[in-house]
């Protein structure tokens, strides 16, 4: 059954939050996340999902979403609760990448208590907090909470199909995606 260009754009939304949030999750920004995670082998197929999702060039079917959707699940269940310090980047990235993955298969209404567009905007916050408690200079103030809400309005206006405007998207994600990575690797180094 061909797929609605609902759920197209929804997919597209969660490619582009690939490109900036699955470098966090697959770094080694923190070893006891490795520690905690690395044998779970929904990771690994998580990894892989992830990586094939990221490359503009490749299709992406709503059963690839449901299948990464499982995968995140499986890493995320070995933590009970949401974790501190350094572990909670990548577990909240994959996090991230789970609720665009429910998002994208409709398991998260758009009216959801926490919007999706909240639950980024938390991180992106938090990102900036960690940067100014740790002493390492952001390009300027709050600068990842700004640069999700531009990102949230390219999302949202996305039309469903592989154009020039959602490769746009994918670019800056990228983009942010290595920041994020920099920037929170120096943070964490510096704590």
């Amino acid at each position: 059954m061909p797929e609605s260009l609902e759920n197209s754009r929804r997919i597209l939304r969660l490619r582009v939050a690939m490109r900036r949030f699955a470098p966090i999750f697959e770094s080694d920004l923190s070893d006891e996340w490795l520690m905690l995670s690395g044998g779970i082998p929904g990771r690994a197929e998580s990894i892989r999902l992830a990586q094939i999702s990221s490359d503009d060039e490749n299709a992406v079917s709503l059963e690839d979403v449901e299948q990464l959707q499982s995968s995140l699940g499986e890493v995320l269940d070995v933590l009970d609760e949401d974790p501190v310090g350094d572990v909670y980047y990548p577990y909240t990235a994959a996090m991230l990448l789970e609720l665009y993955c429910r998002s994208a298969t409709g398991d998260l209404p758009d009216d959801a208590p926490v919007s999706l567009e909240e639950w980024v905007a938390r991180f992106a916050r938090h990102v900036d907090w960690q940067l100014e408690k740790s002493g390492i200079p952001a390009p300027e103030p709050a600068f990842f909470a700004r640069q999700e809400e531009a990102l949230a309005a390219l999302e949202v206006s996305l039309s469903g199909n592989r154009d020039a405007a959602w490769l746009d998207a994918m670019e800056k994600s990228g983009q942010l995606g290595e920041q994020y990575l920099r920037h929170l690797t120096r943070a964490v180094r510096a704590g």
